[in-house]
């Protein structure tokens, strides 16, 4: 490669110290002043995978999390498939990603807060909060051929716990 160079009379080829760096800067992704090219237009040869170099450092994805909670909450939504659909549809690829393949508990609970909050339990329903009271309207409601899940619902609890009241 040198000869080349030489020949071309162009700068000496150089080992990058920090493959990462040298990646990101190809599309000016740390440098928001200068141009921003796509990352989908950079062109890897002989099986090379950048991926890995556009991965989020922890405190990124903490922060990332925030904005998606802050959205999650500002725009009331209240199932994960619809978040995951907006994200596809709105190009949010680090949202998506924090969303599949992090913090997924998380997300998971904001989210079945927020269906909570717009869907509030029927008070008539939920007068006792005896132990003993749920299991027995679980087990009329299984009865009538209520489903597990329209069970849990009603009474607040998961549906591991519905099948608990029901094998007692």
């Amino acid at each position: 490669v040198k000869d080349i160079t030489d020949a071309l009379n162009a700068p000496i080829p150089q080992k990058t110290a920090n493959t990462k760096g040298l990646v990101r800067y190809l599309i000016h992704m740390d440098n928001p002043e200068k141009h921003q090219y796509k990352r989908e237009d950079i062109i890897c040869h002989s099986g090379a995978d950048i991926e890995q170099y556009f991965e989020l450092s922890m405190n990124s994805r903490t922060e990332i999390f925030g904005e998606m909670a802050d959205f999650i909450m500002d725009s009331e939504i209240d199932n994960y498939a619809d978040f995951l659909l907006y994200c596809r549809k709105h190009d949010e690829k680090d949202w998506f990603d924090i969303a599949v393949n992090h913090n997924t508990l998380a997300i998971n609970k904001l989210l079945d807060a927020m269906y909570q909050k717009h869907n509030p339990k029927n008070k008539n329903v939920l007068k006792s909060v005896n132990l003993e009271e749920k299991v027995t309207q679980a087990k009329e409601m299984k009865k009538k051929g209520v489903k597990v899940a329209v069970i849990a619902d009603t009474l607040g609890v998961s549906r591991v716990t519905v099948y608990k009241y029901l094998n007692n």
